[in-house]
This record gives structure tokens, C-alpha cells and sequence, in this order.
């Protein structure tokens, strides 16, 4: 199956650094960051000066992220950054030269290959979960993050978050939307320890947005 994207550049830009509040920075537990631009590599600053461990979203390869790696803590990279910064899949080895440049964790989600990963001295490899039917990977590296952050939230290491972020978006993927088919904790947890997927709560979700999606079309074409 192919898919196909046709993309229009909005008004939306990057905000400056004088559009992000240093106070409300301090408020939180976590900060999660995309392409370490001017507002990003401010913000990390400081949550570095608050002892707030900044977690960085490495979707493509990207210099400024490069240029700033020493800022984050936990770097959750694509297979796409992978592959920008690496020609070969010595796994183990990339992940400990990113981690001696600054980042206590270092994750690659890497599609069908699983995840790879090291927190510490750990190293860890997760397949990918093959009993499943995927039918739509749209947003799922944005559930992988934002699972990864629960976890981190829970105080688990970083294989345990991944692992557990892994199913979150392996049970995304088995429904048509970004987020219709985000389960809940019991259903990840189910689906870890059996392969099997509660659909109850899911199918419920996923009709609700497609009769809002098809409500929204229908008003337009009046």
C-alpha cells in the first residue's frame, strides 16, 4: 500500500526567543523539543539551569540539532536521523558516540526494525511488534514520544519507556488517524504480556472521529 501527500506551506514560523516564558519553562517536569532552532536551544538552557532533563524529538536531520546535542538529555531519533548521521547499522556503537556528546539516553525508533537504544551502560534492543495489521503509521512517532515521556513520568529506564511506547504506536497504527486509536494503560499493558487488542474503547473512538471528520466535509460543500 502507498500513500500519497500533497502539502501546503501555512503561515506558521518558529518562535523566538522573546515568545518563550523563562518562568513558565521552570514549571515543568519534563520539556520536550523538535528542531533545536533559537526558542528551543533557549528553553533547554533553562531547563538545564532548573535541573529539568530536556527530551528532544530528532524527527529529521537537522545542523542545529547537531550543533546542540550537548543540551539534551534524552534524544529520541528517527530512523531518518539515523541514516543522516550514520552509514552503517552498528547499533550499539552510534548510540554510545551520540550519548558521549551529552545525552544520559539515546533511543532510534527504527520501523520494522524495532527500537535501539542506551540509558547509562545499557544497551537494548526491542523488535517491532509483528502480530499486529497496520493500517495507518500517521502520527506514530508522535504517540512513541509522548508515551516515552509517560514512562519517564513513571520513573522507568529507558527500555522499559521504550518498550512500552513501541506498543502505544503499534496500536495506533491498527487504526485509521493520528490519535483515534490511542489505547489506554490497561490496553497497552494487555497487548505487551498477550498480543491481543481490546478494540472496545478504540472502535468506539475511531467511528466518533470518522462521523466528525465525514460531518465536517458535508458542512464545507454547502
Amino acid at each position: 500500500m502507498e500513500r500519497s501527500f500533497i502539502a501546503k506551506g501555512g503561515t506558521r514560523r518558529q518562535p523566538t526567543q522573546k515568545e518563550i516564558d523563562k518562568d513558565y519553562i521552570g514549571t515543568a517536569k519534563y520539556i520536550h523539543l523538535g528542531p533545536m532552532g533559537e526558542a528551543s536551544v533557549q528553553a533547554a538552557k533553562w531547563a538545564r539551569e532548573k535541573g529539568i532533563p530536556v527530551v528532544d524529538d530528532a524527527g529529521y536531520f537537522e545542523e542545529t540539532t547537531e550543533a546542540n546535542t550537548g543540551l539534551i538529555d534524552i534524544f529520541v531519533g528517527s530512523r531518518h536521523y539515523y541514516n543522516g548521521l550514520f552509514k552503517d547499522e552498528n547499533y550499539e556503537k552510534n548510540c554510545k558516540k551520540v550519548q558521549k556528546r551529552g545525552p544520559k539516553m539515546v533511543v532510534f525508533t527504527l520501523g520494522a526494525k524495532g527500537v535501539v537504544g542506551i540509558d547509562g551502560d545499557k544497551y537494548f534492543e526491542i523488535p517491532a511488534f509483528k502480530n499486529i495489521t497496520v493500517v495507518d503509521t500517521t502520527g506514530a512517532g508522535d504517540v512513541f514520544h509522548g508515551a516515552f515521556i509517560f514512562g519517564l513520568l513513571k520513573c522507568w529506564d529507558a527500555e522499559k519507556a521504550a518498550k512500552f511506547s513501541s506498543a502505544v504506536s503499534a496500536i495506533k497504527c491498527t487504526r485509521l488517524g493520528g490519535r483515534a486509536a490511542l489505547p489506554d494503560y490497561k490496553t497497552v499493558q494487555n497487548f505487551i504480556k498477550t498480543g491481543k487488542i481490546d478494540y472496545t474503547e478504540i472502535d468506539k473512538r475511531v467511528e466518533y472521529y470518522h462521523n466528525g471528520m465525514i460531518n465536517s466535509v458535508l458542512a464545507n460543500c454547502k
